[in-house]
């Protein structure tokens, strides 16, 4: 793997290695149609050993996907464990126990399998898209992120069309996206030239709307039909990314104590 740039937290970073209790300290925005989000900045404390661990023990995988006549590298870096496999890191399975035991009653079942990327600078993205399998499913599900290193925008928008939203997504940050939020809303991490290190985004998933799958390139990594029509930059582009607009406009500055913030744009 080619050496990724780090960016010194703008968290304080001293003390033990650990997670937040997520009773209180959980902020739920609705989306609409059934959908939400809900955000937990700092939940991973000290997130800096966390981040470097993951940098130097998690087989990273660069994929390549069919992209009409050809194949092109995924615009970014991968690593997936189903359910039952050991997740690389003690802390990674604590912070899945926390979240199984705070939405066991909304969800109604455990996180099981755990995806990771790594955004290793501003140009590797994600294009607009809801996650497989759980788009086409009629039953409500979570994915909970877990966000490591550099601050990066995570757009939103409905997939019907109207105003989106971007968050401002930090370092030891949760977010977990429910309701009906992967059938009825898109998101995408675009590509930015403000990023000033690598990003590790950590997937977890429950059973229920996803089966037993590990972490795979995106469909919109792929050219799709569905997808041209769901506006993703003109279906997906050769390098698998989302317009460096995003679709969503306006960054907006990022709050030093690395919380989570958005800001509306007029799509």
């Amino acid at each position: 793997m080619d050496p990724v740039v780090v960016q010194p937290s703008l968290l304080h970073s001293d003390g033990p290695l650990g997670v937040r209790a997520l009773t209180g300290a959980v902020e739920r925005r609705p989306l609409g149609d059934g959908a939400w989000v809900d955000l937990c900045p700092g939940f991973v404390t000290a997130a800096d050993q966390l981040f470097d661990a993951l940098i130097e023990s998690v087989p990273w995988r660069d994929e390549r996907v069919h992209m009409y006549d050809s194949v092109v590298r995924v615009p970014r870096l991968l690593a997936g464990y189903a359910a039952g496999e050991t997740l690389p890191h003690a802390m990674l399975e604590t912070a899945r126990s926390q979240l199984s035991v705070h939405y066991r009653s909304e969800l109604g079942e455990p996180f099981a399998s755990a995806g990771l990327c790594l955004y290793r600078d501003g140009r590797d993205s994600v294009a607009w898209h809801g996650d497989r399998v759980a788009r086409d499913s009629p039953e409500d599900t979570m994915v909970a992120i877990l966000s490591l290193g550099a601050r990066r925008p995570f757009a939103l928008r409905p997939r019907a069309g109207g105003a989106g939203l971007r968050l401002q997504i930090g370092h030891g940050d949760l977010l977990v996206m429910g309701g009906s939020c992967q059938r009825t809303w898109l998101h995408a991490i675009p590509k930015t030239a403000r990023c000033l290190g690598a990003r590790i985004s950590v997937q977890f998933r429950p059973l229920k709307g996803f089966g037993d799958r590990p972490s795979r390139p995106h469909r919109a990594d792929r050219p799709h039909q569905a997808d041209r029509a769901d506006g993703a930059d003109g279906g997906a582009r050769g390098d698998g990314a989302a317009r460096g607009d995003g679709g969503a406009r306006g960054d907006g500055a990022a709050r030093d104590d690395g919380a989570a913030r958005d800001d509306r744009d007029g799509r």
